[in-house]
């Protein structure tokens, strides 16, 4: 009976329910959680938000009816009864006289968790924007790139330092008063 009232609560977002409250589809966008690689899919809720100061609003002809005529039946339902609202969910008044709207799980094709894994390709060039300013990817690379120092190779001097070393103990032997020339020799 109340299938107007989901046709209209999915096409204009809101239901105001007369006497009753306000029926609100919340749409929240898909989510990345990067630590764990995984995209969640959009979500829709369907959020009551209890208000008896709601008046009918007279204009939207048989669907206005039957939105009055539910805000009627929910004004006198007993506790625990329940109204169901299309497919949507249903209506229930909980033992101190509030309203509750429960959701029914809908699970469409979309509604399951992806894998994600990010690509990364180094020499791909792409456009940045950077102020007013579109660069490429390239320049901006270039652009914050250090200047890569030549690095001098310093072995030759620990070569010479040793040779020169080498070559004064040599001379320093050979000059020594206690050297024997017939070094080998019998």
């Amino acid at each position: 009976m109340y299938n107007e009232v989901a046709e209209k609560l999915i096409r204009n977002k809101m239901v105001k329910l007369p006497g009753v409250g306000v029926l609100l589809v919340d749409k929240k966008p898909a989510t990345i959680s990067s630590g764990e690689r995984i995209i969640h899919p959009p979500t829709t809720q369907i959020n009551f938000i209890e208000d008896s100061s709601i008046e009918f609003e007279n204009g939207d002809g048989e669907r206005g009816e039957v939105i009055y005529k539910l805000g009627q039946r929910l004004r006198g339902m007993q506790q625990h009864e329940k109204i169901k609202i299309g497919h949507l969910g249903y209506f229930q008044k909980s033992e101190g006289g509030d309203y509750i709207f429960s959701q029914n799980e809908v699970d469409y094709p979309t509604s399951t968790s992806l894998t994600a894994e990010q690509v990364v390709r180094k020499e791909a060039v792409h456009e940045v924007t950077v102020g007013d300013k579109v660069r490429s990817s390239a320049e901006m690379s270039s652009y914050y790139e250090e200047p890569e120092e030549a690095v001098k190779s310093n072995w030759w001097i620990l070569a010479l330092t040793l040779a020169i070393i080498s070559i004064a103990l040599i001379v320093f032997y050979f000059l020594q008063p206690e050297h024997n020339s017939n070094f080998g020799i019998m």
